[in-house]
């Protein structure tokens, strides 16, 4: 019995395919930085002839800006929450308060 092998689609027999077309050049890219309100930092690659959307969205789901990353928004609402019902000499009240049991606590 013959055994014999069939030539890859689009080739002739006898020659070896490797994949490499040597008159192709790959694309100039360029790297654009990414981060996300979360921290993540990373970059995506896009071809030199383009310019780079200034919103990437991130692994986590969060939308990532090529600046620094803003401060959380949850964040910002709940110190926003707490001086709608304190000032911030009445928390500072209240935190030497509680420095002061907790130094009690531990002996201090």
């Amino acid at each position: 019995m013959a055994s014999y092998s069939l030539p890859v689609r689009g080739s002739r027999p006898g020659v070896n395919y490797t994949g490499e077309v040597p008159y192709e050049q790959p694309a100039a890219r360029q790297e654009a930085p990414y981060a996300c309100q979360r921290g993540h930092r990373f970059t995506v690659p896009f071809a030199a002839s383009i310019t780079p959307p200034a919103e990437w969205e991130c692994r986590c789901g969060a939308p990532a800006g090529t600046d620094q990353p803003a401060p959380a928004p949850a964040r910002d609402g709940h110190w926003r929450k707490v001086l709608e019902r304190r000032t911030v000499a009445e928390l500072e009240h209240l935190l030497a308060d509680r420095l002061a049991v907790i130094r009690r606590a531990r002996g201090r």
